[in-house]
Parts: structure tokens; sequence; C-alpha cells
């Protein structure tokens, strides 16, 4: 895959901009690894007697675990649905462009410019189904390549050759400090590229966002195309938001039950215990999903699992008798 490299660098790019990815798969679990290690040296500290002796149920304790699983799905959620697709989507670039060295005379759809003799372009994607781009932003250059006009709109569609249709457009017209914006339903206009000239690199579906996925999906439907795996990763994109909130309950079981000798070493299996029924169980059901040809709703069995698991957990912690 590197082969071809020039420099180290672009190999650390690459890896930079798949961390995010990776952030959004691990951050549930460390912030079941947190909560259990606070549960555990609560107990250890016999703070949860303190606790109860005061007055403190165990639901009012749980709250607490609670807020901190809404915060950390909050930022779940920020960092798939903003920072994640961006940076895999760059990633792809750096890979086809810098490190796998394609050949120019086709352009990735995941390539970042467009560059022409007198402007540069970018889109936000491509459909071979409808044959038009979406979200094209292009910037014409003048003879010390600085941008006099700057063109935005939602879709285009190719006419011929490098000539395009734009629609839903707004074109700002630069000149010294001064600059004047217009809109119009359409514009004719040259881009940096043919349609036969796009290779579509399709990211993987698990690095899109939700409403990249439910857009998908619903483009898709339209076209009468298959729908089952977008589907599916977007259910269980949703479902890891919401298992990210109920994650911190799990720290409850060592919390009273281990008050008296706490188990690191029980935490912590504990923890590898629940990722692991966790991603087998997704993985298990994305299999049957993928051959069988059922519901990708079912991306949310191992969330119903995980939930029937913590409410037996807390109704056992919560009879606990010291």
């Amino acid at each position: 895959m590197f082969a071809n490299a020039d420099s180290l660098w672009f190999v650390f790019l690459f890896y930079f901009y798949q961390s995010p990815k990776v952030l959004g798969f691990v951050m549930p679990f460390g912030v079941l690894a947190g909560a259990v290690l606070t549960g555990l040296s609560f107990a250890s500290s016999n703070e949860w007697t303190s606790f109860r002796a005061s007055g403190l149920s165990m639901r009012r304790a749980s709250l607490s675990f609670l807020c901190g699983g809404i915060i950390w799905a909050i930022a779940l959620a920020l960092i798939s649905e903003t920072a994640a697709p961006v940076a895999a989507k760059r990633s792809h670039e750096i890979k086809r462009v810098k490190l796998e060295k394609r050949a120019t005379a086709k352009r990735s759809t995941l390539q970042r410019w467009f560059r022409g003799a007198k402007s540069i372009a970018q889109i936000e994607r491509y459909s071979a189904t409808s044959k038009k781009v979406f979200g094209v932003q292009l910037e014409r250059l003048d003879s010390s390549f600085k941008p006099f006009e700057v063109v935005l709109a939602e879709t285009a569609s190719p006419i011929s050759g490098n000539l395009w249709r734009l629609s839903e457009v707004s074109l700002t017209t630069i000149s010294g400090n001064d600059q004047t914006k217009k809109t119009m339903e359409n514009l004719e206009i040259e881009l940096p590229f043919k349609e036969s000239q796009l290779v579509i690199d399709r990211k993987r579906e698990s690095e899109y966002s939700i409403f990249e996925l439910a857009h998908m999906v619903d483009e898709r439907k339209l076209a009468g195309a298959e729908v089952t795996i977008p589907s599916f990763e977007m259910n269980s994109k949703i479902v890891l938001i919401l298992f990210t909130i109920l994650l911190p309950f799990c720290a409850l079981r060592f919390a009273y039950s281990s008050e008296r000798s706490p188990s690191h070493m029980g935490a912590v299996v504990s923890v590898f215990l629940v990722a692991g029924v966790y991603w087998v169980s997704l993985s298990v059901v994305r299999a049957f999903v993928l051959q069988t040809k059922l519901a990708p709703t079912l991306a949310g069995l191992p969330f119903v699992l995980a939930v029937v698991y913590i409410l037996w957990d807390y109704r056992r912690a919560a009879s606990a008798k010291h």
C-alpha cells in the first residue's frame, strides 16, 4: 500500500485522519471502563456506605451515571456526525492520490480539489445513478491565480465535455475588496472535470454519518437499489449512541455488590465481556442480515440484550444486602 509513498508524512496523515473513526468505536467502552473504575473507587473507600447513610438511594445515585452517559453520547454523536465522515474522506484521498499514485486520467470522487487551468472546484458527492454531482463549489481564477468569482450550486448535471448545468446557484463576484452576490436557478459553466472522468471511490458505509446514510437509503429506494447495508449501518450507529448512555449503569454492579471486597480484576473482565458480547452479537446479526436479507432493524438486537442485562443487574444490585 505504501510502496510508492514519497514521504512518511502522508502515512502519518492517513492514520491521523483515520483516528476519529477509531475513536468513535472505542469511546463507548472507554466510558464503561471509566464508570466501572469510579464505582470501584467509591466501593473501596466505603463511599457508598456514606451515601446510603445520608439517605442517598441507588436510584438517585444512578442519575449521575445517566447524566455522564448522556454527555458522552452527545460527544460521540458529534464526532461520528461531523469529524469522522470528513476525516474519512480526507484519508481516502490521501490513500488514492498521495500513497497509491493512481493515474490522473481519472478523477476520484473523494478528491478534495479538482484543478483546471483557470479554476478549481470541489464536490460533496457524485451519484452514478442520477449522473449528478452534489454540493459544487467552483472558484474561477485570474492570471495571478486569485479567485475573482465563486460559484456555489446544489447540483450539477453534465451537458457535454466539461460543460455542466448547475442548479440552485449562488454566484459571488470579487473585485478588490468589493463582493457582489446574486442567485439564479440555473447556470451553464465549465468545470475542471468531465463526468466520464469521475471514478466513485466509495467510503465504507460505517464511515458515513447517520444523516448521510439516511440520504443514501432514500436515494437508493427511489432508484430501486439495495438498501440493506446502509440501513443496517445507520441503525447500528444510532444504537451505539444509545448504548453509550446505558453503559455507565454497568458500574453499579461494582459500586454496590463489591463494596466489601472490590475486585479490580472482575471490573476488567466485565468491561471486556460487555464489549466482546456487544461486538460479537453485532457481527453475527450483521452476517445474518446481509446473507438472509433480514430486517436491518435487527441492528438494535445487541442493544436490547444489553438493556435486559443492565436492568437485571440493576435490580439485583438494588436488592443486595450488606
